[in-house]
């Protein structure tokens, strides 16, 4: 298996480091997530990060839940979780977050996405998009560092539409 080349700085560090100053900057104070091994140097990150608390959850759901509740209490909050768990989270995202306008971001890992390079994940790859737009949710795909800037255009868009927006986050962005 040919390996996605590293971040361009030589950092793997670079992207986990640049997203989370994206966060600080959009004043993003609570990060629910669920730990996954793409996601682990970020979520590393956050934890790192004095201004932001993280909330490790058991299901995705109920990080929806988390993120809709602490923005109705004036937090601004993001989900963090594989896609697979964005898929497993249809209901709560309509029933919960665009039922009652809640606006926060979702940082997902694309498993699957074309850069994945594992056929056995190909088909939450293929399913992603499909799902993100049949829900109406808008999301960029963010695969190098240099790209970081989109998530707080996906920020200014979910509280300026009062919705959910979703940054599908590349392995070099990662630093996995």
């Amino acid at each position: 298996m040919i390996e996605p080349a590293a971040p361009s700085d030589g950092s793997a560090a670079a992207g986990p480091r640049l997203i989370v100053e994206s966060l600080q900057r959009i004043g993003v104070s609570l990060a629910a997530y669920l730990p996954d091994e793409w996601l682990e140097p970020l979520i590393d990150e956050v934890e790192r990060a004095p201004t932001i608390r993280g909330v490790r959850i058991a299901r995705e759901d109920e990080g929806i839940g988390i993120c809709a509740g602490a923005f109705f209490g004036g937090k601004r909050t993001v989900l963090i979780t594989q896609n697979s768990g964005v898929l497993l989270s249809g209901n709560a995202i309509v029933g919960c977050a665009l039922l009652h306008h809640a606006p926060f971001l979702m940082l997902v890992s694309y498993t699957g996405s074309i850069t994945d390079r594992r056929f056995y994940q190909i088909n939450k790859g293929r399913a992603t998009e499909p799902f993100l737009h049949a829900l109406g949710l808008r999301y960029a795909i963010v695969e190098e560092p240099a790209q970081v800037g989109l998530i707080e255009d996906l920020a200014a868009y979910a509280y300026q539409s009062a919705q959910p927006a979703v940054a599908l986050l590349g392995r070099t962005v990662l630093g996995a």
